[in-house]
């Protein structure tokens, strides 16, 4: 349930031309090989539909296989959050992800 303020938020923030949205992240290894043979992983960020736009954040970032943590994917994160905020948008509401490995790593961050 969305609550009074959350929809008083809302509507400031597009009121004063901040975008805000959920975002869904991915980070996974591709079918691809690096030139020292091991697997190409990626960060994908993609932003949710934002109400009254047709604007998306997107962000997508590769990750040497050998880095391939949670203290990565904290950093990725922030120059994510940081390249948003150049776009105008406002830091993300929530983080969504389909793989349970990916919100293993997620949740990782918090703690």
């Amino acid at each position: 349930m969305i609550s009074a303020e959350q929809i008083q938020n809302d509507a400031s923030e597009r009121s004063s031309g901040i975008l805000s949205g959920d975002w869904e992240l991915d980070f996974y290894s591709r079918p691809i090989l690096e030139p020292d043979g091991k697997k190409r992983w990626e960060l994908l960020i993609i932003s949710s539909p934002c109400e009254g736009t047709t604007a998306s954040f997107r962000f997508e970032k590769r990750c040497p296989a050998g880095n391939v943590n949670s203290t990565w994917l904290a950093s990725a994160l922030t120059e994510a959050i940081a390249a948003a905020q150049l776009q105008g948008w406002s830091v993300p509401r929530k983080l969504r992800s389909w793989r349970s490995s990916m919100r293993t790593m997620v949740c990782g961050l918090s703690g």
